[in-house]
């Protein structure tokens, strides 16, 4: 029999917990599209639905559509073999959204940079400062955020064995557990 405890795991212990929580019947677009050729319009069109929730890319508004094209499918972006601080401030700071962007920067260099979103940045403000803390509204913030906190966060789960996907799967379902009605009870009995 198992009880829910809060002895500090490692990173490892982490993972293999909540990796195999995460469940999104729609991550065979995700699978069958990272990395493949992201000049086709498909493949990008497929990789947006999955980030948007989706299950078909035809289902994403014309407008969304249309902003895709125009920012990602047209990017004339010079892609550096690896990106430095600077790249990667001009090239989030761009239109489309921080968000889109970092997710952009994932489908360009998917076994370097993780995905970013509302669950992973609940999950780290947690295990770093046991509150849970949603994310700003601010492009700007969230870039600023990602660049310089969750890059250094998400690094002690890398080099154990362990893809940057399926760190991401697993940070994106414990914060999702933190915004449940039940995480959010074992947050509050944990800070009292």
């Amino acid at each position: 029999m198992y009880i829910l405890t809060f002895d500090r795991s490692s990173p490892e212990q982490f993972v293999e917990f909540w990796k195999p929580l995460y469940k999104d019947p729609r991550e065979k677009l995700y699978k069958d599209n990272i990395g493949g050729d992201l000049d086709r319009l498909d493949v990008v069109m497929e990789l947006f639905a999955w980030k948007k929730g989706f299950k078909k890319w035809n289902t994403i508004s014309q407008k969304q559509q249309d902003s895709i094209r125009r920012n990602y499918i047209n990017d004339e972006t010079v892609y550096p073999e690896v990106p430095d601080n600077e790249f990667l401030k001009d090239f989030l700071y761009k239109h489309g959204g921080a968000i889109w962007r970092i997710f952009w920067l994932h489908c360009n260099y998917p076994d370097i940079y993780p995905i970013y979103d509302q669950h992973v940045y609940r999950a780290m403000t947690y295990l770093e400062k046991g509150v849970i803390t949603e994310i700003s509204g601010n492009n700007k913030k969230k870039v600023v955020s990602y660049l310089d906190e969750y890059l250094s966060f998400f690094k002690q789960f890398q080099g154990k064995g362990f893809s940057v996907k399926q760190i991401d799967e697993a940070l994106f379902a414990f914060g999702k557990f933190l915004k449940s009605p039940y995480g959010k009870l074992v947050a509050q009995r944990y800070l009292e």
